[in-house]
């Protein structure tokens, strides 16, 4: 998961790393054969000297899977494709400038798309990767004297996630 947007602009300080393991939840209903509503959340954290990053995305989806004969006609195992875009947003809290346990909430509003492909294995458990880049409006963040600290601005976060779920 890509957490690239976490530097302080008083002192140049960027914190931890720009890639880190996150960890999601995705929930979905097909209303049509091919045509699925998703909500989807990932979140991840990372230790940076005594303090601690913590980030988080949520987004909900329209996704559409290509239903073909020749990747749905195994008995065993189905493939399904899929694109889907939406909207959502981002939110982060780093570490502030000073030592401490002080954070400095970020956020803004996203709009994401992204590709994958489902396996339906024996009608009932889902294997899969999905590849999501949202493109988030980030704020500005200034601190109580009024001095900025975190540019706004356009950041576009990919991330990649392989999955395991239920179909019922």
């Amino acid at each position: 998961m890509n957490v690239d947007q976490d530097t302080n602009v008083q002192n140049n300080a960027a914190f931890g790393s720009d890639y880190l393991l996150g960890y999601s939840f995705v929930a979905g209903w097909n209303f049509l054969d091919n045509w699925a509503a998703e909500l989807q959340t990932r979140f991840t954290t990372e230790k940076v000297g005594n303090l601690r990053e913590y980030a988080g995305n949520i987004n909900i989806n329209a996704k559409y899977s290509l239903i073909l004969p020749g990747l749905t006609s195994l008995d065993t195992i189905r493939f399904l494709p899929y694109g889907k875009i939406g909207g959502g947003a981002f939110g982060a809290a780093i570490p502030a400038a000073s030592a401490g346990n002080d954070r400095q909430g970020v956020w803004g509003p996203a709009i994401d798309f992204g590709v994958g492909l489902e396996m339906l294995i024996l009608k009932y458990l889902y294997v899969g990767l999905d590849f999501t880049v949202d493109i988030v409006f980030m704020q500005e963040k200034f601190n109580s004297s009024g001095q900025r600290i975190m540019n706004g601005g356009t950041d576009i976060q990919p991330s990649g996630f392989g999955y395991v779920g239920v179909h019922f």
